[in-house]
C-alpha cells in the first residue's frame, strides 16, 4: 500500500503477490540479511518513482530464484543490497 514499508528478514516462499504501490509516498521493500525467495509469485510495482527496494543491513542478499519482479521504482544498495537473479527468476522493469 503507498507509504508502507515491507521488509524481508529470512527466506520466503512467495506463491502470491508482494504490492509495492506507491501513488507518490515513499514505498519500501527493505531486503536485511541473506535472503531467497521462491515460489510462484509475484512482487509488483507500481509505475511511480516512490517505490524503493533496498537494504538497512550490510551484506544483505535477495536472490531471486523463481519470482517475477515487475514495475518501476529505485533499487539501491544503501547498506550493501545484491540482488541475484536466478535461472527461473524474472526481473521486467
Amino acid at each position: 500500500a503507498n507509504g508502507t514499508s515491507y521488509t524481508i528478514n529470512d527466506d520466503l516462499e512467495n506463491n502470491g503477490t508482494i504490492a509495492v504501490q506507491s501513488v507518490g509516498s515513499t514505498t519500501n521493500l527493505i531486503v536485511n540479511g541473506d535472503n531467497t525467495l521462491t515460489g510462484t509469485g509475484q512482487i509488483t510495482l507500481s509505475a511511480s518513482s516512490g517505490n524503493r527496494i533496498y537494504s538497512d543491513v550490510a551484506a544483505s542478499f535477495l536472490r531471486n530464484e523463481t519470482n517475477t519482479i515487475t514495475g518501476s521504482g529505485t533499487v539501491f544498495a544503501n547498506a550493501g543490497l545484491s540482488i541475484v537473479n536466478g535461472d527461473a527468476g524474472r526481473i521486467l522493469a
